[in-house]
């Protein structure tokens, strides 16, 4: 009896988490994974500076305008796709993604502190004359 009450439990316990991952099912599929992943490498790959943001947040917004105030031409796009943020977390080996998430010629910067550090240190402008490097 007390380890049918458990079984009946553990059903109970990951019914949420079959659900869920029935949900997602259409994001884990390899044919939609390689279209996200070869929409985020042409992001990267086609700008100097790649913004992935997420809508409403401050730190993307002050970013844009950091880089709008210095002149630079950088492309942005949303990064809250769960396909999106899937790839970028897997590439850049996050566990834990945060908004913006900045490319500088292919290479992972960071976010709007390490954008903000380098653009104050005069580190940005070298980034920006390096060769580009491939995505991932």
């Amino acid at each position: 009896r007390i380890y049918r009450d458990f079984l009946g439990y553990l059903s109970e316990y990951t019914l949420p988490i079959r659900w869920l991952r029935g949900c997602y099912s259409s994001y884990a599929s390899p044919s939609s994974h390689d279209a996200v992943w070869a929409d985020v490498q042409a992001h990267v790959d086609g700008h100097n500076i790649a913004l992935f943001v997420k809508h409403g947040c401050g730190f993307c917004e002050r970013a844009e305008a950091l880089l709008t105030e210095r002149c630079l031409d950088f492309g942005a796009v949303s990064g809250t796709a769960p396909g999106t943020a899937a790839v970028l977390r897997k590439e850049l080996l996050l566990p834990l993604l945060t908004y913006p998430v900045i490319f500088v010629n292919g290479a992972y910067l960071g976010g709007f502190d390490q954008l903000q550090e380098a653009a104050d240190s005069g580190r940005l402008v070298e980034l920006l004359r390096a060769p580009n490097l491939p995505f991932p």
